[in-house]
């Protein structure tokens, strides 16, 4: 198994997140965690611009449109080969249009949790998480639009492979969490990565996250599709040393319900120690 596979994994963790770049070191022991006593800091400033909102029974509207930007620190250490500790700080600033808009900014909610290497055998991996997720602080709208807490179990599975020569890997990843009086949602990720270059990567990625709201609720209040939606993202990561690298990425919502159109990119800055 080569440590590409792990470059996937922290991707697709650090995307749902917030933090969209992220690169594991080449010297890594295992798949999907630094060795122990290694570790990844990744700083990631985000814009995010959503406008037309698309309700639950599919219909679009037109709603202000509003931006977001937020900026987040992930950090993951190896406590050992198969358990690395994770911590996600963020922070938050908001801006809606319209004659009621608003405009806030604060700690946005932020993340902590383990992730374990479960099994890894050749060229595959997989590996459980589970995060906790602190409200974002402090109160009132601000808070209204960030998410409100609760805890996050994911599975994810992968492997490397080689692609017309290139070093590559494809990340899949399932998973649910809780949201602090709202219904609790389904997650999904995939990710396909390439190495054109020793020093550059190419990846292609979805998102999804699917409301689990019961049908009956979701029929009382006229939304029958309920809360979905799915993203694409592209980005590239290039590393100019081998404990530094610089990521760019794009993203796009491409089907939503019960949401706001969204698109925005993101740039990212990490460091191995």
């Amino acid at each position: 198994m080569t440590s590409f596979l792990s470059l996937g994994r922290a991707i697709a963790a650090s995307i749902v997140a917030g933090a969209p770049l992220v690169i594991c070191s080449s010297a890594q022991a295992g798949a999907f965690n630094p060795a122990a006593g290694e570790g990844v800091a990744i700083l990631t400033t985000r814009f995010t611009d959503g406008r037309d909102f698309i309700d639950g029974a599919g219909r679009r509207w037109r709603a202000p449109r509003w931006r977001k930007f937020e900026t987040q620190l992930h950090v993951e250490y190896g406590v050992t080969d198969w358990l690395a500790a994770i911590a996600r700080p963020r922070v938050v600033s908001i801006h809606e249009d319209g004659r009621k808009g608003f405009r806030g900014g604060g700690i946005g909610a932020s993340e902590i949790g383990l992730q374990a290497r479960l099994w890894r055998a050749g060229d595959w991996a997989c590996a459980a998480r589970v995060m906790a997720r602190r409200p974002a602080a402090p109160g009132g709208r601000f808070a209204t639009w960030e998410d409100r807490g609760g805890v996050e179990i994911s599975f994810a599975l992968g492997r490397s492979f080689t692609l017309f020569g290139m070093a590559a890997f494809v990340d899949m990843e399932v998973g649910a969490r809780t949201r602090g009086g709202r219904a609790d949602e389904a997650i999904a990720s995939q990710t396909v990565g390439i190495r054109p270059t020793q020093k550059l990567v190419l990846m292609i990625q979805s998102f999804t996250t699917r409301s689990m709201e019961s049908p009956r609720r979701r029929a009382l209040r006229g939304a029958p599709m309920g809360e979905w939606r799915i993203t694409s993202q592209i980005g590239l990561v290039y590393e100019f040393t081998p404990k530094w690298s610089l990521g760019v990425a794009a993203h796009r919502t491409f089907l939503v319900r019960d949401g706001a159109q969204e698109s925005g990119g993101s740039v990212s800055l990490q460091r191995r120690f």
